[in-house]
């Protein structure tokens, strides 16, 4: 299962009109994405490490959100580092928890761009400011990733911008963090996504020719749904024209953000929600929750579907 762990340093965000928008929007997008809002689990200022520690190590991909304040990270993201990426760790003769994590730096400034150059009133570019997290990094063996940075991001009423145009470039942040984090998990997820989206575009239309769904299906594939239990091709056929008999063709499937686990040798298990919108034969309009379980196999030939489970919330 992917694992995004997106720590946020924001000292206060119910004051945010842009952080809050950011990790809000991830939040939607993904249920792969844990949210750990220092602020909120140490306003003590007393860091779990232990805490934190098991955190880093479930994670695939780190990501540091925070406002830019005096040209580097808030203080509760500076304590977080000093008490977390410890000696043993995070660096040292046996510090390398941490080696082959994907780190993203993402940072929402005030200031404009223009600002953050030799030229600029900050004499320095972000980047540059940047290098003390770039080394920190470089250290604990995490692989560094391109910075996400937006400026403009501040709103102060009768001041600077306004609440719209702030909020509106904090979720234009988010989507591109949302995919460079995509670019960095492995390719088999988007191969398993578009098959999934396949999938359900070929179920909705509900025609009668079976047959293009079964190579997709292994030969031993079991389904597990509310009408019953059916095993192989030939149980399949029986549950699709079931289906049939249910729904109107047309249908709509509304799939939530997948969880997807490699189980080894090309297997994998996944795990998503749905909301299914249909109209039965007698005219009645439908709408079904479902929490779907499947498992995968990928190989030269393709996604083939060993096990397919529905259960109805």
């Amino acid at each position: 299962m992917s694992n995004i762990l997106v720590i946020s340093g924001h000292p206060d965000l119910s004051q945010s009109y842009t952080n809050t928008v950011i990790l809000n929007q991830l939040k939607q997008a993904r249920s792969d994405i844990h949210v750990r809002d220092l602020a909120s689990l140490y306003p003590d200022s007393k860091v779990d490490v232990a805490a934190e520690q098991a955190a880093l190590l479930e994670a695939e991909v780190i990501v540091l959100q925070f406002p830019f304040y005096w040209y580097s990270v808030p203080g509760i993201m500076k304590q977080w580092m000093d008490d977390v990426l410890t000696y043993g760790f995070a660096y040292g003769s046996t510090g390398d928890k941490l080696k082959g994590k994907k780190l993203i730096i993402s940072t929402t400034i005030g200031g404009p761009e223009a600002s953050y150059s030799a030229e600029g009133y900050n004499q320095y570019t972000v980047e540059q400011l940047l290098y003390p997290l770039h080394q920190t990094a470089k250290l604990a063996q995490l692989e560094w990733q391109a910075p996400l940075i937006s400026h403009g991001m501040i709103y102060i009423p009768g001041v600077y911008n306004s609440q719209a145009e702030v909020e509106a470039k904090a979720q234009q942040h988010a989507e591109r963090l949302l995919d460079q984090i995509e670019a960095l998990l492995p390719a088999e997820h988007g191969q398993i996504k578009q098959f999934v989206t396949d999938w359900f575009r070929k179920l909705d239309t509900l025609e009668q020719d079976v047959t293009p769904y079964l190579p997709h299906l292994a030969d031993n594939v079991v389904f597990e749904v509310p009408e019953g239990r059916f095993e192989g091709h030939d149980g399949f056929e029986v549950w699709y024209r079931q289906l049939r008999g249910l729904f109107q063709p047309g249908c709509q499937h509304q799939v939530e953000p997948l969880m997807i686990e490699s189980l080894g040798e090309g297997r994998f298990d996944l795990r998503f929600d749905v909301t299914l919108s249909a109209k039965s034969h007698h005219g009645e309009s439908l709408s079904v929750n479902a929490s779907e379980h499947w498992q995968l196999v990928l190989s030269q030939g393709g996604v083939k579907i060993q096990y397919y489970s529905v259960s109805v919330s």
